[in-house]
Parts: structure tokens; sequence; C-alpha cells
């Protein structure tokens, strides 16, 4: 007696391959087993294909790394936005733009932490994919939105570096060998580095236990310091010095000076202000100087003038050398915001070549024509 035929079933059907799956694949493998364990043999057994049928999809191995770094970036921006909000180092000001970019680079520190092997890959990444300009126009966005310079969000853009990524910039940071790796290398001395030591021991005192930094508040703290700092050359106006000033040029200075009257100066290249110097009882007119922020706020509030030198790239008090000292009567800021009239008593001489005036040396020929009147 023969026995019916069963009805057999439909063959299961491999879900088509495509690149996205190819790169998810990859990227859930590299979290699983670490980013070595990512051949295309491996990868290719994970997937039930062979090899050959991934090359339709990557073109090779640093594709597929460019691509698994590009899955990793596309998450910065998907998971829920609640997630960093409890965070202290994001703060209460989450609509201004230092807290649109604190946030944005918290979920990326969250999602870089959560692919341990992704670091590494994104630091040995050279080509910017889409994905890398997408993320560096996102935060370039965020801060010309919030009313920064082009010229300021380019440098501020440098500044915050790895950061935009989600981790800190750290170097000889592996503590399992405190005196090298090298057979030869001698065993550190403590007492050698008291500087270190000194922190080590504090650092030691307020977490008890601990065996290393705090790596989410260093981040925290290093971005908040960047961006306090950021903020303030946008409140002063601050601009990238001219080419051929060099990196000494003053303009990166902090400043205490008011953020309103900041606001009222029209600053040339490299920062400054002329600064023309008056006797204030007689009008003559003495000198003329120049001013950034800093000099200026010292001028208001010291009853001295205060200078920036230019040659010297530093700040100067008129009369600390010569005892030609130059007291405060008042100061004025002319219409256009780019020149100061300083009102002073001057004691001596105001010139360096000990004139009384630096505009008695040199009078220049002039054609006279007679008024109207």
């Amino acid at each position: 007696m023969s026995t019916p035929d069963r009805p057999t079933s439909p063959p299961r059907r491999r879900s088509p391959l495509n690149r996205s799956a190819v790169l998810a694949a990859a990227v859930h493998l590299a979290d699983r087993e670490g980013a070595e364990a990512v051949s295309m043999r491996r990868l290719a057994e994970t997937l039930g294909v062979v090899p050959m049928a991934l090359y339709k999809h990557v073109a090779d191995k640093d594709d597929l790394l460019a691509g698994m770094v590009d899955q990793v970036i596309a998450e910065f921006t998907a998971g829920p936005s609640t997630a960093i909000d409890t965070l202290e180092f994001v703060g209460a000001e989450t609509d201004s733009w230092q807290g649109q970019v604190r946030r944005l680079l918290w979920a990326a520190r969250r999602v870089v932490a959560a692919h341990p092997w992704a670091r590494r890959a994104i630091e040995t990444r050279s080509v910017r994919t889409a994905a890398v300009l997408g993320h560096m126009d996102r935060l370039t966005r965020i801060m010309l939105d919030g009313g920064l310079s082009a010229d300021l969000a380019h440098h501020a853009m440098h500044a915050l570096g790895n950061r935009i990524w989600g981790f800190s910039p750290e170097l000889f940071n592996d503590p399992g060998h405190p005196g090298g790796s090298g057979g030869t290398t001698s065993r550190v001395d403590p007492a050698a580095y008291p500087g270190i030591v000194a922190v080590a021991q504090d650092a030691m005192a307020r977490r008890p236990g601990a065996l290393g930094c705090d790596e989410d508040y260093e981040f925290g703290f290093a971005l908040d310091l960047l961006l306090a700092g950021i903020d303030r050359l946008h409140r002063t106006g601050w601009s990238s010095p001219p080419p051929g000033r060099g990196t000494m040029a003053h303009v990166s200075r902090p400043s205490s000076l008011d953020p309103a009257i900041a606001a009222l100066l029209t600053r040339d290249p490299a920062g400054l202000v002329a600064a023309i110097v008056q006797q204030h009882d007689t009008g003559e007119v003495l000198m003329l100087g120049w001013m950034d922020d800093e000099a200026l706020y010292r001028t208001l509030t010291t009853g001295r003038v205060t200078f920036w030198s230019r040659s010297r790239a530093e700040y100067w008090r008129k009369g600390d050398t010569s005892g030609h000292v130059q007291y405060v009567h008042s100061v004025a800021l002319d219409c256009d915001g780019d020149a100061l009239l300083v009102r002073v008593e001057q004691v001596g001489a105001a010139c360096h070549t000990g004139e009384r005036t630096c505009f008695d040396a040199r009078p220049l020929p002039v054609a006279t024509v007679a008024s109207d009147g």
C-alpha cells in the first residue's frame, strides 16, 4: 500500500541581498565579535552566501568599512532625542546653538559607545563620504543659524575636532603599561613627575576606588569649555587674523568688556579699533594707538589708558615704563564704531621719541585755501 505524497512546503525565500543588508550585517558582526572578525568570507557565512556575492554591493574591504562607518553616523540623528536630555552636561539651554551642538555630539557619543569598534574605524577613515559631510554640514549650519560668522564656524569645527564624532582625542592612554611597552624601558619613578602625581592624588581623593578618569565627564567638560570660548569670541565680534599675521594675533584673547559695548565696535581684520588720544582741556591731539576689546575694557575700568601693541603682540599700559602716564577723562566711540576718542590728562611726553605729541616732528606741506568767510 503506497503512502500518499505529503504536500511539500515551498522553499524559504531569502531576502534579496543589497548594500544596506550587507552593511547592517557587517555592523552586527563587528558589534558581536569585533572589527577584526569582519572579513568578506566571515560576512558571507553570516549572510549565507558565497563571498563573491558581496562584491556586487561593496567594492572591497575598505569600501565595506567606510559603509559601516556611514551606518553608525546615520544613527547619530536616528535615535530618540530624549535619550540625552537628563545628562548634566547638556544644561537647560537646549534651544541655543550651543545646546543643539551639545545634544548632537552627546548623541554621537552614545552611538559610538554602542559600537566599540567604531571609534578606531572613524579615526582611520580619510575619505569624506556623503554621511560624513552631512554630519559636518549639520553642525556647521547650527552654528551659522545661531549667528556665528562663517569664519568663526570654520575655526570652531577645527577646535571641536574628533569630538564631533563623539570622542575625545587621547594619546598615550594605556594604563596597563606605565613604563612603556619596550623591553628595555626602565620603570617610571613617580617622584620624577610631581605635577602628575599631585593631580592623580587629588583625582583619587575625589573619586575613591575609581580605576581611571570619568571619560564622560572629561568629554563634557572639554565640550562645555570649547563652546563657552567659541560663544565668547562670537559675542566680541572675533575674526581670524589676515594672512601673514601668524598665530600670535591678539584676536583670540578673552575679554571682560561689556557685550553691549563690544557689539558697537567695528574692528579691523585683526580685531582692533583705532584710539585717538587727546589732551582733555586743550584739545591737543597727542597720539594714535590701537585697542582690542580687552584693552578698551581696561581703559574704561582702571582710569589708565591701555593699548594693544601690534609689534610686540601684548598689552601695554601707557607710562608704566616711561612714567608718561595718561589718566582717562572720557572715552567716545565714533559713528561707524571703528575709532575711539580718548581724552586724557597727559603726564610728560605722549610720543615715544620724547616729543609732546606724535604729530609735532614731521609736518607735511599743504596747499591752503582761503575760506569764503
